[in-house]
């Protein structure tokens, strides 16, 4: 390739774009020297030609040479912080290497990106920069599954929570460039209330239309913290809450905040929504039944309910389905209940 003039050269540096060099400060200039292994860069280019042949070679040589360090696995995102020089010396490369990790992993042209269970006890450092990488470069993503992830596992740990936070708000951070994108996958997490401050950052997503947010531990406290941004989240028309351990304070907090939300598809499944406290006639359903009721016969967007597994007595099912057949019969709408 040509050489780049001196004022090329500079323009280079201004922006930051000069291969093996990383801008400091602009003025006075001070440009930092980045000098990868001769190891690190045949890694990328074995990954930039898909040359598996390569880089299991590449591999071998790891193995002969560095018995005591952890051999680059075929599986990108299962690689560990002491290859994060691989990651820089391929981000040199930009488009190219997302492109790259995009075919590596037999993802390309996909519209739904799934990443359910493969950041499982991965390193967050390694994860929220390929991740960003790959979602750059696809075009016309519309599903993006992180689910089965075990993220909570280190948002709860002292020495790894703030770097975990800032992993994913990177990741989801990349996904504000996807146009197309209209469905997360976040179930199977073990997510608890602490999480719900990176929930409501995804849920400013301005394309997302449904998130499934199932099987967590969110329980009422989490419910009350995102319930108005449920209320702020125009596009949201799909929500899965199952199986979260809301109880009865946290599905009235989702249950109130109904009538403000745009959203016609909301399960709240297996939530001991009716576990509030032992009466004489069992468990005392008034506290949720309410505010549902309110949210059935008023909402103008609610179209499908998913009530099941939560203990309802018969009397409070009765009034559940009752007001679902008048609020069909009226005109007012059409609300499918399952309890």
């Amino acid at each position: 390739p040509p050489i780049p003039s001196r004022e090329g050269m500079m323009e280079l540096v201004a922006h930051d774009a000069l291969p093996l060099f990383t801008l400091i400060q602009r003025t006075p200039l001070i440009i930092e020297f980045a000098q990868p292994s001769l190891r690190e860069f045949f890694v990328v280019e074995a990954l930039l030609r898909g040359s598996r042949e390569d880089f299991l070679r590449i591999n071998a040589r790891i193995r002969e040479r560095r018995p005591d360090r952890r051999p680059l696995s075929d599986d990108v995102w299962s690689w560990d912080a002491s290859w994060l020089g691989v990651i820089s010396s391929g981000e040199e490369r930009k488009a190219q290497f997302g492109a790259a990790l995009v075919e590596w992993q037999g993802m390309a042209e996909a519209a739904h990106l799934d990443l359910a269970g493969k950041l499982a006890g991965a390193d967050i450092a390694i994860a929220a920069r390929l991740v960003p990488a790959v979602i750059g470069i696809c075009q016309n993503l519309s599903s993006v599954g992180l689910s089965a992830n075990r993220f909570d596992d280190a948002l709860s740990s002292a020495p790894t929570a703030a770097a975990t936070e800032e992993g994913l708000r990177r990741i989801f951070g990349a996904l504000r460039t996807q146009e197309q994108l209209s469905h997360l996958d976040l179930s199977h997490n073990e997510l608890r209330p602490q999480a719900c401050r990176l929930i409501t950052e995804v849920l400013q997503q301005p394309f997302i239309r449904s998130i499934d947010l199932s099987h967590n531990k969110l329980r009422a406290v989490g419910a009350t913290l995102l319930a108005n941004p449920l209320r702020d989240c125009g596009s949201l028309t799909s929500i899965d809450l199952s199986y979260n351990f809301l109880g009865a304070t946290g599905g009235v907090a989702i249950a109130e905040s109904l009538l403000e939300m745009r959203v016609t598809c909301l399960s709240l499944k297996g939530n001991h929504l009716c576990r509030t406290h032992m009466g004489p006639n069992g468990f005392h359903t008034t506290m949720v039944v309410t505010p549902l009721l309110t949210a059935i016969q008023k909402s103008s967007h609610l179209s499908q309910l998913n009530l099941t597994v939560n203990d309802f007595d018969p009397t409070s099912r009765a009034r559940l389905v009752a007001a679902c057949e008048e609020a069909n019969t009226s005109g007012g709408g059409s609300v499918t209940i399952d309890i």
